[in-house]
């Protein structure tokens, strides 16, 4: 029931509002009309307006047509009159002209008649030229026919070692493409290999290299103290035996110099290990890097490898951007940054630009040429620091071999001749003195012994004592 009642109120609700709807549309629809005579009586006054102002224009108009008419109708008669004097007069000298072209042109056509016989023997000439041409040609056409029915049979043939050749390139291009793949792979593999091999061998060569310093300056430094010891002994000679200024030698000058210069860049290797964790500054900033690298990718496809082509399909644009930055670089062969700001500066006239200098077109032979120069510079500049390292240091041991000059060496020998020649005959000086020594002493234990003897008491025992003989003796 009470569901019933609420649908009847509903329904009651509608016709409410349906009636109240279609009150407001009459009333609506009555007053629209209404504006709607209005506009059509404004509308009504408009035209009518419109209609006087244009009659008005127009009559206006015809009357300045009219006029015009009138003027130009005048002036046409006043034309037409001038233009029939012209024309009569044109007409007497056209017919005088006539008259005389008349002449010329009788003239002219009895010399072209006469021409026009020369040119028809000259026509029939080439009748009889072409016609035998046209035989030649129907000749040669079907030898030509012949030719080309050979011709044909040829393609045919060829055409036929076409699709065999084709067939036959294809399982090449496919039985080589599986090799390439192969080749690919393994010459990945070895350059791998090779990266590892390099980098062993500069650890084991930078062992080597430290080893062969830490030797070089523990002997450097002990033979500079035995040099600077022959120094000293030299100056000593000089001055306190020779008597003579000494001067200190060139070559043991550069000895100094250089191990000065040694010790400063050990120090100064020594301060950059030390300053290894500051921030270094570069060049060419990131955005040049990115704008490097960009160019790189859109212009040689080809160094980024299929592995790379194939993770880029389902990567974002960040990680396509920097999958190709990575492939393109290990391609190439970069080490270090360093060789990142070579092949920037390639591509920029100074790290203040911003806009590339080349064009898209130079962009692989730029990157070959770098190629070729990054891989002789690696090897080279290691053999060449190698090889001025190796001629300095033999240039050092030279010059610490002859840090003492040939005439301080004669010198030297012939004053150990002399020393020596002096130290002998010190020997046989002392040998001689310690001799007269040993004498003396034994005789003056003699003389005490004899001094004993005469003093003694046994002597008043002997009939003849020992000093009557010795008294005697002396007397």
């Amino acid at each position: 029931e009470e569901y019933t009642k609420r649908l009847q109120s509903n329904v009651e609700d509608v016709g409410a509002t349906l009636t109240s709807m279609k009150s407001e549309f009459r009333g609506l629809y009555l007053e629209y009309e209404k504006e709607l005579k209005k506009i059509e009586e404004s509308f009504s006054e408009e035209r009518t307006k419109l209609l006087k102002d244009n009659q008005a224009e127009l009559n206006e108009l015809f009357d300045l047509r009219m006029k015009r008419e009138n003027a130009v109708l005048k002036d046409a008669e006043g034309k037409e009159d001038q233009y029939y004097d012209e024309i009569r007069t044109l007409r007497l000298k056209s017919k005088e002209e006539y008259n005389n072209l008349k002449v010329t042109l009788e003239a002219n056509i009895q010399m072209l008649q006469q021409q026009l016989e020369e040119m028809r023997a000259t026509y029939q000439l080439n009748i009889q030229k072409l016609e035998y041409n046209l035989h030649i040609l129907k000749e040669r056409d079907a030898e030509n026919r012949q030719t080309v029915d050979q011709f044909r049979k040829k393609i045919h043939k060829l055409q036929d070692q076409l699709s065999k050749y084709t067939a036959k390139y294809r399982e090449e291009d496919e039985k080589f493409k599986g090799e390439n793949a192969k080749l690919t792979a393994d010459y990945r593999r070895i350059t791998e290999k090779f990266k590892d091999l390099q980098k062993k061998y500069r650890h084991f060569e930078y062992l080597d290299e430290k080893r062969y310093q830490d030797v070089f300056e523990m002997n450097k430094k002990s033979v500079l103290k035995l040099a600077d010891k022959v120094m000293t002994a030299d100056r000593i000679i000089h001055d306190q035996i020779l008597g003579k200024p000494w001067k200190l030698p060139e070559t043991y000058e550069k000895v100094k110099k250089h191990s000065e210069i040694s010790e400063k860049n050990t120090k100064q290797k020594a301060d950059e290990k030390k300053t290894v964790g500051a921030k270094p500054v570069y060049k060419y900033t990131n955005e040049h890097i990115r704008t490097v690298m960009t160019l790189l990718a859109k212009e040689c496809q080809f160094l980024i490898d299929s592995n790379t082509l194939e993770a880029c399909k389902t990567a974002s644009l960040a990680e396509t951007q920097l999958l190709k930055a990575n492939a393109i670089l290990s391609s190439i062969g970069l080490r270090d940054r360093g060789d990142l700001e070579r092949l920037c500066g390639l591509f920029f006239e100074s790290h203040k630009e911003t806009a590339v200098k080349v064009d898209s077109g130079e962009v692989v032979s730029l990157v070959r040429s770098f190629i070729f120069d990054n891989s002789k510079i690696g090897v080279g500049r290691e053999r060449t620091l190698k090889t001025i390292r190796d001629k300095k240091d033999i240039q050092f041991w030279d010059n610490l071999k002859n840090c003492l000059p040939q005439r301080s060496e004669r010198t030297w020998a012939a004053l150990e001749k002399g020393l020596f020649r002096y130290n002998k005959l010190l020997k046989n000086r002392q040998d001689d003195i310690n001799e007269t020594n040993e004498l003396l002493k034994t005789n003056g234990e003699l003389k005490m012994l004899l001094q004993q003897y005469l003093e003694s008491k046994n002597n008043d025992d002997f009939q003849l004592p020992p000093t009557h003989f010795i008294t005697g003796m002396q007397n």
